[in-house]
Parts: structure tokens; C-alpha cells; sequence
């Protein structure tokens, strides 16, 4: 089982820092068992490795009206993404701003998320 701190030692290990601006596409369930009492607690430890001057950015993208050609399917931004458990746990994230492109969003936490 890993622990927050197992895992904040590995983003370490592998050269992540303070202020680095870091693009993650994760698979939350290939990440193993984790000992964590809330499932953000994936994102805040990424956000302690890169601190408060860092960015933490994901692919948010979502369905769109123009492939599917369904007039139902309209992006105001609260949409889900299709890109898995780790984005949408971003866009659930009270600091996270996500892109305005309909189809392919992005979603950010930190200094240059804007």
C-alpha cells in the first residue's frame, strides 16, 4: 500500500520540484492501493511536491456537440471529462480553472493556471 508521503517521495525521486509546471495524464486505479482518507488527496500531494509557485495541469477534454451531432450536448464548463478519474478530480478541486475549448479543455491548479 502506498502512502502520501511514499508517493510525494517518488514525484521527488523522479525530479519534480518546487515551481515546476507539471502536464499529468494518470490512471488513478494503475497508481495501486493507497492509503488515503480522500481521493484528493492525489492532487495535494502533487501540489506539495511543486508548492504554491508551481502549476499542475490535465487534459479535461469532453464530448462535443460537433462529433456527435447532438444539439443536447452543450460545454459550459461543468461538463465531465472523458479523460478519466484524475482530470475530473482536478475539476472537482476548489482551485482549479479550466480552459473555455469546447471539445479540448484543459484544467490547471496554481501560480500560471489562468
Amino acid at each position: 500500500m502506498y502512502s502520501k508521503e511514499k508517493i510525494k517521495n517518488d514525484f521527488e525521486n523522479m525530479g519534480l520540484k518546487k515551481g515546476d509546471v507539471v502536464l499529468i495524464r494518470a490512471s488513478l486505479k494503475s497508481i495501486g492501493q493507497v492509503d488515503f482518507s480522500d481521493k484528493m488527496d492525489y492532487i495535494n500531494t502533487i501540489l506539495d511536491v511543486i508548492g504554491e509557485e508551481g502549476t499542475l495541469i490535465s487534459l479535461a477534454f469532453t464530448v462535443s456537440n460537433f462529433i456527435f451531432r447532438n444539439k443536447n450536448i452543450i460545454f459550459d464548463g461543468s461538463n465531465e471529462s472523458y479523460a478519466g478519474g484524475f482530470p475530473n478530480l482536478m475539476l472537482k478541486h476548489p482551485k482549479s480553472i479550466r480552459s473555455k475549448h469546447p471539445m479540448n479543455s484543459y484544467v490547471a491548479i496554481g501560480k500560471y493556471a489562468e
